[in-house]
């Protein structure tokens, strides 16, 4: 479990994950799960921890991880947090869309 724009995620994922997935993808089995400190409030909406940009990257994630591989998943995942740290998930799912080709429509 990870939340978009927790600054100790990004950093674990964005300095770590890409290695240990590379070294040990033979040996283990990554389920990534993006979730946040969330509210839902009266109004219906979703509050998150660290604003709508971290909601809408979430969801983001949560729609990659359910349409294509964990191999591609988990490159397009770390693209995407590093990006999210100068530009919105928009600008950082096209920066980022090489890992999922083909889904990208899909996903969108």
């Amino acid at each position: 479990m990870y939340e978009a724009l927790c600054p100790f995620c990004q950093r674990f994922i964005t300095n770590h994950l890409g290695n240990l997935y590379n070294q040990f993808r033979g040996n283990v089995e990554i389920e990534m799960i993006p979730w946040g400190n969330s509210r839902l409030l009266r109004t219906g909406q979703i509050s998150c921890n660290h604003g709508q940009k971290e909601c809408d990257a979430n969801r983001l994630m949560s729609c990659v991880i359910d349409v294509v591989k964990v191999k591609q998943a988990i490159p397009f995942i770390i693209c995407l947090e590093r990006a999210l740290t100068s530009s919105s998930v928009e600008q950082a799912m096209h920066h980022c869309t090489g890992f999922i080709r083909n889904n990208y429509h899909e996903i969108k």
